[in-house]
């Protein structure tokens, strides 16, 4: 069969060890964030600030609005088209 680690211990051989360093894994840093708070660790107060609205000058060339027109009107189009293509006069 294989060369498994199964295979090995059936066949008799003794496992190694593991040491207390080989034990602990490497602990990514969102994990190691979670773990200073659940120990108390001391964090930065944040300051809270309000979204201001952006102007069109800051938006690009179009504003939101008008682009929200411009989809809701290509949607409206796209569904008058398919349902030219059902009726066609061209038969």
């Amino acid at each position: 069969m294989g060369g498994g680690l199964l295979d090995s211990i059936q066949q008799g051989k003794k496992l190694r060890t593991v040491t207390d360093e080989e034990k602990e894994r490497p602990v990514s840093s969102q994990s190691s964030l979670l773990s200073s708070i659940r120990q108390g660790a001391n964090l930065k107060k944040v300051e809270v600030t309000e979204k201001k609205e952006q102007t069109a000058d800051e938006m690009g060339m179009f504003g939101g609005e008008e682009i929200s027109a411009m989809l809701a009107r290509r949607k409206w189009l796209e569904m008058d088209s398919d349902s030219d293509d059902s009726d066609s006069d061209w038969d």
